[in-house]
């Protein structure tokens, strides 16, 4: 279960993930775009960087695999939808900034408050 974070509201500019996403359940999604929404200045900025599938399909073999391994270890994680990740974001009162394409096939989602 998600817990408020301890952070004070409307203290931060910017929110960074990396490699945050593959690792949590898709249930978390929306408590961590609620917390960092509260944490977030006007203005302030959600980056999460990582590896995401491209509507159902994998940017690679290799991604495929990596994330194989880590169901493998807990069936509750693994990749989400880049555009899955959008919908949440936009219920959760973000607006999509930028979308970059990264080394190792990564994506680096900008969301602005």
């Amino acid at each position: 279960m998600a817990k408020p974070w301890p952070v004070q509201s409307k203290t931060a500019n910017v929110v960074l993930t990396i490699n945050l996403l593959r690792l949590i359940p898709e249930t978390l999604l929306p408590p961590l775009f609620q917390n960092a929404r509260s944490a977030l200045c006007d203005d302030g900025l959600f980056i999460i960087y990582g590896p995401f599938l491209r509507g159902s399909d994998y940017a690679s073999d290799g991604d495929r695999e990596f994330d194989a391994s880590l169901q493998e270890h807990d069936p509750c994680i693994g990749y989400k939808s880049a555009d899955m990740v959008r919908s949440i974001a936009a219920d959760n009162g973000f607006t999509l900034e930028a979308t970059d394409h990264m080394p190792a096939i990564n994506l680096l989602l900008t969301f602005h408050v």
